[in-house]
């Protein structure tokens, strides 16, 4: 068996959310041969250090993973700063890492699938990423399959990947649109990210996820997904800071594992039209400021 990628989590303050994301876990099938490394944020109030001993208290006797380590951390470093810095420790040292946070809850066979693709495409440069989550669209998608940009609720990826990654986002969205990769950024315009993006750029707070997912684009990087999701997002319950609540996102945890097979590497042309259809009906992306974010900005 191909070696295990490690496992990056980055709790906070939400005690419930973090034991519901470990639980699953530790359910998974390989959970017992991972190593899992926990990246603690400091509290960024006195209001919030409670809640922050209150998690480290409760890791403290977190079991049945090969391996766990702790960081606890004495300042707050926020969540981009708190992902980035973690998990560029961690592939650079391994070469790979899937990457939770502290509100995705996990199918049993979650690890395997990420797993899976990872060894699987390790080489192929057009492969960027593996997720393990897909929206409630409305038909059949295949039982794998590639789409350009990437997702990150429940992912994994290498360090050739990673590497690619820097903070400029404005050096990015410009790129974008000197290539015209715009209306592909925002699913032909289902959906609007580059105005999110934008939008943050001016409040200078662009979140890590939406500059990898526009990376991913600008560097047409493809993401493996499973036909059915394998994650679920708990943290649209309005207890975030920036994530309101909604059940648009929910979806059925599948409980069987997906069996991995290569396929072409070539987005799917009917995975893309479903994600858009699904976008439609949910969103209005002339209304910004109304929409429920599902990009965490620090």
């Amino acid at each position: 068996m191909p070696e295990l990628a490690p496992i990056v989590i980055f709790p906070y303050k939400r005690l419930f959310h973090l034991q519901q994301t470990i639980e699953a876990l530790k359910s998974n099938t390989l959970a017992s041969e991972s190593h899992v490394y926990i990246y603690s944020d400091g509290a960024k109030t006195k209001e919030d250090e409670e809640a922050v001993k209150a998690v480290r208290q409760y890791l403290k006797g977190v079991t049945g993973f090969k391996k766990i380590q702790v960081c606890e951390r004495e300042k707050n470093f926020g969540l981009s700063q708190s992902i980035m810095h973690g998990v560029g420790e961690i592939i650079n040292k391994y070469g790979k890492v899937i990457v939770l946070e502290d509100d995705i809850v996990t199918s049993k066979y979650f690890l395997k699938f990420i797993n899976d693709g990872l060894h699987y495409y390790e080489n192929e440069e057009k492969v960027g990423f593996v997720s393990g989550y897909v929206y409630p669209v409305k038909g059949k998608l295949p039982d794998s399959f590639f789409l350009q940009g990437t997702d990150t609720w429940g992912w994994g990826t290498w360090k050739r990947s990673w590497d690619l990654y820097h903070s400029d986002g404005k050096k990015i969205m410009a790129d974008l649109k000197k290539e015209k990769l715009i209306d592909k950024m925002n699913f032909n315009g289902a959906y609007p990210y580059s105005e999110m993006m934008e939008d943050q750029l001016k409040k200078e707070t662009p979140a890590w996820d939406i500059i990898i997912y526009a990376q991913a684009i600008l560097y047409n990087k493809l993401t493996l997904f499973p036909g059915k999701s394998l994650v679920q997002n708990i943290g649209h319950d309005n207890s975030g800071t920036h994530c309101k609540e909604t059940t648009i996102f929910h979806v059925d945890l599948y409980d069987q594992p997906i069996t991995m097979e290569k396929i072409e590497v070539k987005e799917s042309k009917k995975a893309h039209r479903l994600f858009e259809d699904f976008y439609r009906r949910n969103f209005n992306p002339t209304l910004l400021h109304r929409i429920k974010r599902r990009l965490k900005i620090d």
